[in-house]
């Protein structure tokens, strides 16, 4: 009796776990469409940063990287085309390239939130718009 208590403490203890690291994510949770983009706003299934994937529509895929959860600042961006990609970290881009990129992530959460709004999805993870 008290293993099966023990084994029972100890999947409880998980489940708060990961619901409180953030694992059920955030009002910016997104995976649709934009425009003609396929945009996915999530966290990274290991350590639960912040992710904005954006697949254009000629192929190119534009990740946005927030390693702090709660900051929603740009850390690094990695553009991939085909089966090539690019890294493009705080410390080896230009202010400007920051600046552009931290731009554009501002501009996908916000239009994030207005497609959920007009829906009134506000805190569904799976939009279809």
């Amino acid at each position: 009796m008290s293993i099966r208590r023990n084994l029972a403490s100890v999947v409880s203890a998980g489940v708060l776990a990961l619901s409180g690291s953030g694992c059920f994510g955030t009002i910016y949770d997104f995976n649709g469409k934009i425009g003609y983009e396929q945009v996915k706003f999530g966290k990274t299934f290991f350590d639960g940063h912040n992710i904005l994937e954006v697949k254009r529509a000629d192929g190119t895929s534009v990740k946005y990287f927030d390693n702090d959860m709660h900051d929603l600042k740009v850390d690094w961006i990695r553009i991939t085309n085909g089966k090539e990609y690019t890294d493009y970290e705080k410390n080896l881009i230009g202010e400007k390239t920051l600046q552009e990129g931290q731009r554009q992530f501002d501009d996908y959460l916000a239009k994030i939130l207005e497609l959920k709004q007009a829906k009134g999805l506000k805190d569904i993870k799976k939009d279809s718009i």
